[in-house]
């Protein structure tokens, strides 16, 4: 019966928790958009794409030196001005919301095949900096 209470209290925490964050959209509108970390020869990019509807999908490799295999997070998207919460169970640190920076010319990796972007948006999420691609 105690495990059952602290399981429900959990529950009840969680749920309360994840309530207090707005669909990201609803948050701030410019994140909308294909975002990716600058790649440089020899590493791999990280990138981040968020729907009209709030939908969040994270790509990452599994590791650094390796583009081929990378980790998928999807879901919707929760945030208030510290954090984005994906689903239940992901949760990545808000550095610093999109803001306006001048035109970026910058080279990434679009899943093994290299691209150049520009971008006029900036952002930070868990210590990385990541640019709004136009145009994707």
């Amino acid at each position: 019966m105690k495990r059952f209470k602290k399981i429900f209290l959990l529950l009840c925490v969680m749920v309360i928790a994840s309530s207090c964050r707005k669909d990201i959209v609803h948050v701030d509108p410019d994140f909308v958009g294909y975002w990716a970390t600058t790649y440089y020869p020899g590493t791999c990019n990280m990138a981040i794409n968020i729907g009209s509807d709030s939908q969040f999908h994270y790509y990452s490799p599994t590791e650094l030196s390796d583009c081929r295999r990378y980790s998928d997070i999807s879901g919707l998207a929760k945030a208030d001005n510290k954090s984005i919460q994906v689903g239940l169970l992901h949760s990545f640190h808000l550095n610093q919301k999109p803001f306006r920076i001048d035109t970026l010319h910058f080279v990434y990796d679009d899943g093994g095949s290299t691209q150049f972007g520009q971008a006029v948006w900036q952002m930070q999420v868990d210590g990385a900096v990541y640019y709004k691609v136009i145009g994707k």
